[in-house]
């Protein structure tokens, strides 16, 4: 439930906004964007140091 909110606000925010919106993902560590929405994610997340494993899913182990 509260998922499903957080994503109901980020859907809502103005365009331009400051709020990191990028660093929101699934709890598969996923992106669920679909698009070019799911690209812009990823290529944010990318320039922040984070990896993609060949699933196209964050290593979420401590550590990495």
């Amino acid at each position: 439930e509260r998922a499903r909110q957080v994503g109901y606000a980020l859907h809502a925010l103005e365009d331009g906004t400051a709020l990191p919106w990028h660093r929101a993902f699934n709890v598969r560590g996923a992106i669920s964007l679909p698009g070019s929405g799911g690209i812009t994610q990823r290529l944010r997340l990318e320039r922040k140091g984070v990896r993609f494993n060949a699933g196209a899913t964050m290593r979420m182990t401590a550590g990495d």
